[in-house]
């Protein structure tokens, strides 16, 4: 066979492809035999020497669907779910990867999701590769980074989260792969705090924090607003889109029951943050608390865009003082620290912090946007 592209024809109900690589016949060929009468993909109806007959499907094109609901949240996240449905079924089957396969490779048909093109599928992948090339993908959608393909990146990797098994240390490592790659194939300018972001996001626990008795007795009166909303709903709505969230609460606390729910031993932070961590199987941990008056989503992008390959914490700053939160943890770095520290008897998590593990601090006078007092905690005049 020729170094030529591949030669696709349509005949009626029909497609005819011819292959310009026998290994890509080979391998699609084989995939369609392993997926026929799954509902999976297109139908193979015959195979000879280098092309395959299939099925000609009618529907949509599932990367035109996706762009399509950027301003519909829920309805995209119904579509990635839809997906990760279609993935864990097609694993199952194949036990190979998709490779680089993307989104234009599907069909939204009546019966539901198909795909139509396999020959770039590879032998031995982890599911984990997969997640990180789709979300690079879309990142950078139709041909560059804009601010709703970041979103709904971040829907997709929550998404994923919640189908998948997924370990986030080759998670982060592999979507900052992928969109450097994804970058250089299509000519795009690199933006490194953006890639820092969406994979740092993707591989995050954020914790909503009542810690301190009276902030829980603000939260529980449902004082504390902001904009007319209380911080905690506030909050909530924030980090919605996070692969995994809890809130922290002394028991029989009114917190909702959008995110699930860690008791609060009423033992200190550090005896809190322990229990935290030791169940979070994300790379980092991201600590947040009702407590603080003005934290938004502007702030926590700041603090996960950060650079953070020598450093275990990243926290901010505001003339010149540490905030305790909002405050980003290695999970794994930080854990037998924290307890190494319990167990002295350590009360400050302040000198944890800073004396034991490698810290990056962000002063929030950088931050665009940025006001005198964006860093103020609740105290007893706001009740």
């Amino acid at each position: 066979m020729s170094e030529e592209k591949n030669r696709v024809e349509y005949s009626g109900s029909k497609v005819i492809k011819t292959f310009a690589s026998r290994s890509a016949f080979i391998t699609e060929s084989r995939i369609y035999q392993k997926l026929n009468g799954s509902g999976l993909a297109a139908e193979m109806t015959d195979s000879w020497d280098g092309v395959i007959e299939l099925e000609r499907l009618e529907g949509e094109n599932f990367a035109e669907t996706v762009a399509g609901l950027k301003r519909s949240p829920d309805k995209l996240l119904a579509s990635f779910d839809m997906f990760w449905d279609w993935y864990i079924r097609y694993r199952d089957i194949t036990k190979i990867s998709i490779g680089d396969m993307d989104f234009g490779d599907f069909i939204v048909t009546p019966e539901g999701l198909k795909a139509i093109d396999f020959e770039h599928c590879k032998a031995g992948g982890f599911a984990e590769q997969d997640a990180a090339k789709l979300i690079a993908y879309v990142c950078v959608y139709p041909d560059g980074y804009t601010s709703s393909g970041l979103e709904s990146a971040k829907i997709l990797a929550g998404s994923a989260n919640s189908h998948l098994e997924l370990d986030s240390e080759k998670l982060y490592k592999a979507i900052m792969k992928s969109l450097k790659d994804i970058c250089a194939a299509k000519g795009i300018e690199p933006m490194p705090a953006a890639d820092e972001y969406i994979a740092t996001f993707s591989c995050c626990r954020a914790v909503i924090m009542a810690e301190s008795p009276q902030v829980r007795r603000l939260v529980d009166s449902e004082y504390i607003v902001r904009c007319g909303t209380p911080i905690l709903a506030d909050l909530k709505g924030i980090l919605s889109n996070m692969p995994e969230k809890v809130v922290c609460a002394m028991p029989g606390d009114d917190v909702g029951s959008e995110f699930p729910v860690i008791t609060d031993s009423g033992k200190g932070d550090l005896r809190l943050m322990i229990d935290v961590l030791q169940e979070c199987r994300q790379r980092w941990t991201l600590f947040v608390s009702c407590g603080m008056k003005n934290v938004s989503e502007k702030m926590l992008r700041y603090l996960l865009s950060a650079q953070k390959r020598h450093s275990d914490v990243i926290y901010l700053c505001e003339g010149g003082e540490m905030l305790t939160t909002p405050l980003l943890i290695k999970t794994s770095k930080a854990l037998p620290v924290l307890i190494k520290a319990l167990e002295g008897e350590e009360t400050s998590l302040r000198d944890v912090v800073m004396l034991n593990l490698r810290t990056k601090r962000l002063d929030l006078e950088e931050l665009k946007g940025y006001e005198p007092g964006m860093g103020e905690c609740v105290t007893e005049k706001d009740l």
